[in-house]
């Protein structure tokens, strides 16, 4: 069973590991606690203000089975999840590529994507970031990484992003 605690000085160093994944994304804790729940491996918590004060009350009585957003899990290094990369989308432009819409199942298969596939793109991606992918609806749809650098035109059947985790991940592990 998790068992939750807050280290304030775990937790800033948790996102600075976030941040050297995805520069930018700590900033989604504005308006959040940091709680860490601990096992076989740490998952970080985002928990609003109302449900943490909830939480401080009961801590005492009861350990939550899991609350307040899953921005992500640590072992040897930080994974963020899905929901953090589709609310850092949503907020930034920032390492982003919105692919067309011909590309969104087969990279929801796990397949990689080609540079004619991505049609808008943040032009200081360069190889080896990390690169959320989202659809034509700027809704994230996984995440990859650059292949090679963004800086010009995109265009051909050369491999563009690797396929990291997407979406569909979730669907081809359930057992």
């Amino acid at each position: 069973m998790l068992k939750f605690y807050e280290d304030e000085q775990e937790a800033r160093e948790l996102l600075k590991q976030a941040d050297v994944k995805l520069n930018g994304i700590s900033g989604l804790k504005e308006g959040y606690n940091i709680v860490i729940a601990a096992d076989e491996r740490k998952e970080i918590y985002f928990v609003p203000k109302q449900v943490y004060d909830v939480y401080k009350r009961i801590k005492p009585y009861k350990n939550p089975y899991t609350f307040g957003f899953f921005f992500g899990e640590y072992k040897t290094q930080i994974i963020l999840s899905l929901e953090s990369l589709y609310k850092f989308a949503k907020k930034s432009e920032f390492h982003k590529a919105i692919i067309s819409e011909p590309a969104e199942t087969p990279f929801l298969f796990g397949k990689d994507l080609i540079a004619a596939a991505i049609k808008k793109y943040d032009t200081s991606i360069r190889k080896g970031d990390l690169v959320v992918v989202c659809d034509q609806y700027n809704e994230a749809l996984g995440i990859g990484e650059a292949v090679l650098d963004f800086s010009g035109h995109l265009s051909g059947k050369r491999i563009a992003i690797r396929n990291v985790m997407d979406r569909g991940w979730y669907l081809r592990h359930k057992e």
